[in-house]
């Protein structure tokens, strides 16, 4: 129940500054991540980033043609790819041993 209480805060928040397209895309994807967790089905981070992108188009379908629209997807996008990456390198999810304070040699 807290997600649709995140969810009317961050749709509120849009409102107010605008609704501008990156402010759209965080609310759409805020709202079919937590419509998967209560379906209970998780959702792929792609498939949430392609649902609030096509949320979008369809209703703003001039929203494509904005730099707005590339930029905050398209940095979305290359965060998730990068966490993929990373997480790929680093399945196990280790972290490097804290450092002493003292040189390595």
């Amino acid at each position: 129940m807290t997600w649709a209480l995140g969810v009317l805060a961050a749709f509120a928040y849009s409102v107010f500054s605008g609704w501008g397209i990156p402010a759209q895309r965080t609310c759409w994807m805020l709202l079919v991540a937590g419509a998967s967790v209560i379906v209970g089905r998780a959702a792929a981070t792609g498939h949430v980033l392609a649902a609030a992108a096509a949320l979008v188009t369809v209703l703003d379908p001039w929203a494509v043609l904005s730099s707005g629209f590339w930029l905050s997807f398209g940095i979305v996008a290359a965060l998730m790819l990068d966490a993929g990456v990373v997480r790929a390198r680093d399945p196990g999810g280790a972290r490097p041993a804290a450092h002493s304070g003292r040189p390595p040699w």
